[in-house]
């Protein structure tokens, strides 16, 4: 008789372990990540012995996602936290064609969620070149002063034939600049960093003698 008391003893263990309801876990609904931001990277963007990274970072400075990209990728960077309003973003280049490796970082911030990005090279190698047929005036105000950058180097106004200043002169806070006009123009990218953050704008459509 005392050899059939073990399966009984047994069973009763395993009913009582399956009708305690405390002890099963919670279920929680996951949080999938979202797109916030495209990046278009054209096919002929500079590859070879360079890896190209993008990072994007919060104003807290909390990664929210980073990826390597290829030409001709499109890059979807995501995140489970929400991305209402704007973000920093950072391209990270690593140049592997010396002996030591050459990293060239760039940052944006405040750029605006939901948006997109074409990345192209500044200057293609196959370019033709642009004939000159203007000039505008661009007047930047309440530009800072920074005693580690000349405004000359740090400003730069960049279009078909790279950076299109021919001439820039500051008075106080501002900085009034020359700008030669291209007949294959659209749109030109005004860039500078204040305070070592980069930012950039748009000009779209100059007009020539504006």
């Amino acid at each position: 008789m005392k050899y059939c008391l073990i399966p009984i003893i047994t069973v009763s263990i395993s009913l009582a372990g399956c009708g305690n309801e405390d002890a099963l876990p919670e279920i929680l609904p996951k949080t999938l990540p979202k797109t916030f931001y495209t990046i278009s990277v054209d096919p002929a963007y500079t590859g070879g012995m360079i890896e190209n990274w993008v990072f994007a970072t919060d104003s807290n400075g909390e990664l929210l996602d980073g990826r390597s990209f290829i030409p001709g990728d499109e890059v979807q960077l995501e995140s489970t936290t929400e991305v209402k309003n704007n973000f920093n973003i950072h391209f990270l280049a690593v140049d592997q064609r010396s002996d030591k490796p050459y990293l060239t970082l760039t940052t944006f911030n405040e750029v605006d969620a939901n948006g997109s990005w074409k990345l192209v090279n500044p200057l293609p190698e196959n370019h033709t070149e642009a004939n000159v047929t203007g000039e505008v005036q661009i007047k930047i105000l309440n530009y800072p002063d920074q005693s580690d950058v000349s405004f000359s180097d740090n400003i730069k106004i960049s279009g078909p034939m790279g950076n299109q200043i021919t001439s820039m002169t500051m008075s106080g806070t501002t900085v009034d600049v020359a700008v030669a006009l291209t007949d294959n123009n659209s749109n030109l990218i005004l860039s500078f960093s204040k305070y070592r953050h980069a930012y950039y704008t748009e000009i779209m459509a100059p007009v020539s003698g504006s």
